[in-house]
């Protein structure tokens, strides 16, 4: 019998405290990240970052988002900050699964554009320094995302509403976090609503955060320094330089691939794989065991937080 435990409003809450400090903390880091990379925020017509100023600010972020989530989990969720999806039991096997279930999405999103003339390859442009930069960038921007929307807002959903609505107010949140990007479309958005589905869904049968993590890096590394697309509307550097004949909704134009049909395809397929392999992973007998340590762990909530 699936374990059921909501706590009324406290997940909600607990998401909604979060905003003002998220804004305050995590922009002063963003900012002090700026002014180290050199980049000028006050400027509304600054140069776009380079690689490197972007890999410095999303460091900062980083660590303005550890910071404040540590703090919340402490003093707010009165949990550990590992009980975000740290356990290491699968560790191995979740990284190495999110790899190749991104690499393989990106790989045939690719051959499937190319092969209908819906994208050109060009050449190859090697540097090793810039994807070296990239590998770093996009492990960071994979932590700093899904320690946010997975570890924390979908883990407090959990408590507020049943697995599947949770999952699916969550990626509507990310899928609207990436409202402000470039080139930005309706298409881009739906896809990557259910690429939030994708990521999370493995967290509300595991709660662990290591397949979204490595699922998220491979998604956008290969995504962008391999294969050639923008991503979520950003570039910075492709090792498969290419070109569209014309940009069209099957791939997805200047916001790149997330913004196709094709990526619209195939997620969906990913997602009843994702499906198939996770929602087993803990048996009726573990469900038992985890609903009994819970019982007999003292519960530090106070019904005075409700909304």
């Amino acid at each position: 019998m699936e374990r059921k435990i909501y706590y009324g409003s406290r997940g909600v809450g607990n998401v909604l405290k979060m905003i003002l400090p998220y804004l305050v903390i995590v922009g002063a880091f963003q900012a002090l990240g700026a002014w180290v990379a050199g980049y000028d925020l006050t400027t509304a017509d600054a140069p776009a970052q380079n690689l490197e100023q972007a890999f410095i600010i999303v460091f900062f972020s980083l660590l303005g988002n550890a910071l404040l989530i540590g703090l919340f989990r402490r003093y707010v969720d009165r949990e550990s900050f590992l009980s975000l999806g740290f356990q290491t039991t699968f560790l191995g096997k979740d990284l190495l699964i999110g790899i190749i279930v991104g690499f393989e999405v990106m790989f045939l999103g690719f051959m499937a554009l190319t092969l209908t003339d819906q994208l050109d390859f060009i050449t190859f442009q090697y540097s090793f320094a810039d994807l070296l930069l990239c590998l770093g960038f996009y492990i960071v921007v994979a932590f700093t995302e899904e320690l946010l929307m997975r570890g924390y807002v979908l883990n407090n959903l959990l408590l507020s509403f049943d697995k599947y609505v949770a999952l699916a107010i969550s990626a509507l949140l990310f899928s609207l976090m990436h409202g402000f990007n470039a080139n930005f479309t309706l298409l881009g958005g739906i896809n990557l609503f259910l690429a939030g589905i994708l990521l999370g869904l493995s967290y509300i049968f595991t709660k662990n955060l290591w397949f979204p993590i490595a699922l998220h890096f491979s998604w956008n590394f290969f995504q962008g320094p391999i294969f050639g697309f923008n991503v979520s509307g950003n570039n910075f550097y492709n090792l498969f330089l290419t070109e569209y004949s014309a940009p069209t909704i099957w791939n997805g134009g200047a916001f790149g691939f997330e913004g196709s049909i094709v990526c619209l395809f195939f997620q969906l397929i990913a997602i009843l794989a994702v499906y198939v392999v996770f929602k087993d992973r803990f048996s009726p007998e573990r469900e038992r065991t985890l609903a009994l340590e819970e019982q007999s762990t003292p519960y530090y909530y106070d019904e005075s937080t409700d909304l």
